[in-house]
């Protein structure tokens, strides 16, 4: 018989968020949607962990300085399109880095790097009013709100990672 291995949200010992401080409007929304849903799940705030950080950039370094001490790192950021290919050079290797970190540690450092081609696209993934907004909150398809909060879904993706991985050990 085939065994099925699924991870469910739960509450554990630490998670590392790292964010950038550019775009900061965008991504203080970010943090504070990782963290309400992180509280939701049970972790407690003294085992919730923020590092600030520069930029998209610098992200990848700090996930790898401070991924041991954690059960997963969330990178959260925003990466907005301007008239030169920077946009492309700093979403590339603040990806590959990201998950490099992941790969190397084998732990789950979750990808919330906002890469959008407008500020508008920006705060619609980073709504404050989508907290509470849940798979299950899902209606005819589509979700009850056409905003997003990706911090939120990482939040999530982080929990049901590090279940799925201790169930698989």
């Amino acid at each position: 018989m085939v065994k099925l291995f699924q991870g469910s949200p739960r509450a554990c010992n630490s998670i590392a968020i790292v964010v950038a401080r550019f775009n900061s409007e965008i991504t203080s929304a970010l943090t504070d949607g990782a963290i309400h849903t992180l509280k939701e799940a049970g972790v407690a705030d003294n085992n919730i962990h923020v590092y600030h950080v520069p930029g998209a950039l610098e992200i990848p370094l700090m996930c790898e300085i401070v991924v041991e001490q954690h059960d997963a790192v969330i990178a959260l950021g925003c990466v907005i399109q301007g008239d030169t290919p920077h946009f492309d050079y700093v979403c590339n290797e603040a990806s590959r880095g990201i998950l490099d970190v992941s790969l190397r540690h084998c732990k789950p450092v979750m990808m919330g790097v906002l890469t959008c081609d407008t500020y508008a696209q920006a705060q619609h993934r980073s709504s404050r009013s989508a907290f509470n907004t849940s798979e299950d909150a899902i209606v005819n398809g589509e979700k009850e709100t056409p905003e997003c909060n990706k911090g939120c879904e990482c939040a999530r993706a982080a929990l049901e990672m590090i279940s799925l991985i201790d169930q698989s050990k």
